[in-house]
């Protein structure tokens, strides 16, 4: 929400925040969007059975989690071609390739975050093709068989490791 209240100060483009979601800090957030003046342009959507719909309509997805352990969320968005950006916080950082399928930024900078959405906001172009290598990163590496594959090695190793 912050960092919204920058890009709203530096740019006149109109945009709006969509908060897919719910948590015990809902209440706190509705009212800091009231008081950084963002109220009309931020959409508390709560929690959705089906999100997917949700991430389609975005034009950036952002994840600005402290922690995170594998977002499946940063996936699915990639898949369907939209840039990320994403704190650079164990998870996302293995999933997020900085300059190709998004940006990260220190979690809790919310100048950074700014900066980051302003640079995407100023080139749909950009957004466009992040999106797009996000979608291909996500069809050629994190195909069920790669999974498969993947657990088999690990207890592949197990196995031998035990002799």
């Amino acid at each position: 929400l912050r960092a919204a209240r920058m890009v709203r100060e530096k740019t006149p483009t109109p945009f709006r925040l969509l908060i897919v979601g719910e948590g015990p800090q809902r209440g706190e957030l509705e009212k800091l969007a009231g008081e950084l003046g963002l109220g009309n342009a931020v959409i508390f959507a709560g929690f959705q059975k089906e999100p997917l719909p949700f991430i389609a309509a975005m034009d950036v997805f952002t994840l600005a989690s402290a922690r995170e352990g594998l977002p499946r969320v940063i996936l699915e968005a990639m898949l369907l071609r939209k840039p990320v950006l994403a704190s650079d916080v164990v998870g996302s950082r293995e999933l997020v390739r900085r300059g190709v399928s998004g940006l990260l930024f220190p979690h809790g900078d919310a100048a950074a975050l700014a900066e980051n959405l302003l640079h995407l906001m100023e080139d749909p172009g950009l957004r466009a093709e992040m999106g797009r290598r996000g979608g291909e990163i996500v069809r050629r590496e994190y195909t069920i068989e790669r999974y498969v594959q993947g657990v088999e090695a690990v207890l592949s190793e197990g196995v031998s490791s035990r002799g």
